[in-house]
């Protein structure tokens, strides 16, 4: 069996087993890197349609710098927080927004 990511399990609104990975991630080291990692990515794909200030990449950013303060023993409360603001989000469609983009582009000129 493979396994299953992180970035998966967010998609799939999978919150039960997104714990497990905070639950490793709480012991520092190598884990709470790939885990901030998978969740500044997974933010950085959600559609975000609110206010830019509210962008869940810059409450998961901001609260990785908290966590940098204490690398060897994250508050477990912020690395589940963080799963918690994730969740809810969906991630955007990259071949709708690209070619969004494009049509927008192709206007201006």
């Amino acid at each position: 069996m493979s396994e299953v990511s992180l970035f998966e399990l967010l998609k799939e609104g999978d919150i039960d087993n997104c714990y497990q990975f905070s639950d490793k991630a709480s012991l520092g080291g190598k884990d709470l890197v790939e885990y901030l990692n998978t969740l500044l990515y997974y933010s950085v794909s959600i559609d975000w349609t609110s206010d830019i200030k509210d962008h869940p990449l810059i409450v998961i950013n901001s609260i990785k710098n908290i966590l940098s303060d204490n690398r060897n023993k994250p508050s477990k409360i912020l690395l589940n927080y963080c799963l918690d603001i994730l969740i809810k989000g969906t991630i955007r469609d990259d071949i709708k927004y690209i070619c969004l983009l494009y049509t927008s582009d192709a206007a201006d000129e």
